[in-house]
């Protein structure tokens, strides 16, 4: 048998499924067969509007109300996703928020978020439950929060629980830096670095299972949202000139004139101390042999 992450029908939820091969599989082809749910992840939030209204109705339900509240009669709330590749969602009156209850004309245009609960085989559209009102449809700060709920990106601060595991040390995001050393002989040696984040994440840790939860760095147009705590990912495991950072390295000889490879190369955990910090423009100069004019300042250190 096979443990595999499997992507289900929902986006962003990943459930952990055991497979068995099927004896009679091709070569080309894998074959397999369902046993059992390991593992089911959090229950994933959608974002959309809600509605008393049926969906796909061509004229308002009996149901449809003006300024009032909803008819005391309704026992369901629709719940209709931004994402159209999901189906609309009952939201049982008791799970629907009592502000849309009240003023559901004052609600049309507010964003909700809402999970499905179940999905009776013999219902069109799955149970669910609403979770709380997100803000208003359009809003820019409102629409950015709507994307991360809706890909289960976590953007609120660290806990301290989290925080305990940093270093006690007095706290911009460098992972990784290029070193080029001329020998004697005429080649060169030519380094890799990055940084050493495993140091500071031990496995188990409060720390590790945030930073596994939130998987990577996000990066939106006006902000972004660490992995880490920026105290890590800006300065303890931020390749930063002038001072000594934990890497992992890769080293190796090189002919300048040919670009071959000479000997092995050599990968092992590393102390540095980068003397400069280039942006990519300073970088995109240098690979085409043209100067620096126009572009900022770059302080060397340990020179």
């Amino acid at each position: 048998m096979i443990a595999l992450l499997f992507r289900a029908l929902i986006p962003s939820q990943i459930p952990r499924i055991v497979l068995k091969t099927h004896p009679h599989a091709k070569a080309a082809k894998v074959y397999g067969k369902v046993l059992c749910i390991l593992e089911r992840p959090e229950s994933h939030m959608f974002i959309g509007t809600l509605s008393v209204d049926v969906p796909g109705g061509k004229l308002p339900s009996k149901f449809s109300v003006g300024l009032g509240p909803v008819d005391s009669s309704v026992n369901i709330i629709w719940f209709r996703p931004s994402d159209k590749r999901v189906p609309f969602v009952m939201i049982p009156v008791e799970n629907a928020p009592h502000e849309f209850l009240k003023f559901p004309k004052d609600n049309e245009s507010m964003l909700f978020k809402a999970s499905i609960k179940r999905w009776p085989i013999h219902s069109q559209y799955p149970f669910g439950v609403v979770h709380g009102k997100v803000g208003e449809v359009g809003s820019i700060s409102i629409e950015t929060e709507a994307l991360l709920i809706e890909n289960g990106i976590t953007w609120s601060d660290f806990s301290e629980d989290v925080l305990q595991c940093l270093p006690p040390t007095t706290a911009k995001d460098l992972d990784d830096a290029l070193s080029i050393v001329p020998l004697e002989d005429g080649l060169v040696e030519v380094g890799v670095h990055i940084a050493d984040v495993s140091y500071f994440v031990k496995p188990g840790t409060a720390l590790d299972t945030e930073a596994r939860r939130r998987a990577t760095t996000v990066y939106l147009t006006q902000k972004s949202i660490p992995m880490l705590p920026r105290l890590l990912c800006e300065e303890l495991c931020s390749l930063n000139p002038g001072v000594d950072r934990l890497a992992f390295s890769v080293t190796w000889k090189m002919d300048p004139k040919s670009a071959e490879i000479v000997g092995k190369p050599w990968f092992g955990r590393s102390i540095i101390r980068s003397c400069a910090k280039l942006s990519y423009d300073h970088a995109q100069r240098l690979i085409e042999g043209k100067d620096w004019s126009g572009l900022p300042d770059v302080q060397l250190h340990g020179q």
